[in-house]
């Protein structure tokens, strides 16, 4: 209960989730926290696919969010009004992150 109170309307910021653990992770806040506020995920550009592209398929797509997807029935919306994509690369200066 603790968590919950702690993470209410809270906005965060979580890296690695296009890789398991982090997609794992996402999930949980997801399915765990239900009046969590706003989660912005960091991702690296990959050329040839945006952002936005590799959010959807690395990991919203994934097999980890079927479990969610079945759930809710508002699974897009709830998505899209809960996670935001912000491209970014950890090794680069300010995350590479761009005004």
């Amino acid at each position: 209960m603790v968590l919950l109170e702690f993470y209410k309307d809270k906005h965060i910021l979580i890296t690695g989730t296009t890789g398991f653990l982090g997609k794992v992770i996402l999930y949980r806040f997801l399915e765990a926290i239900p009046n969590l506020g706003k989660i912005y995920v960091l991702i690296r550009h990959k050329k040839g696919s945006s952002v936005i592209e590799r959010f959807k398929k690395e990991i919203i797509e994934s097999p980890c969010f079927d479990k969610l997807r079945k759930a809710r029935p508002d699974f897009d919306a709830f998505i899209d009004s809960m996670i935001h994509p912000i491209a970014g690369d950890m090794v680069n200066k300010l995350l590479n992150l761009k005004n």
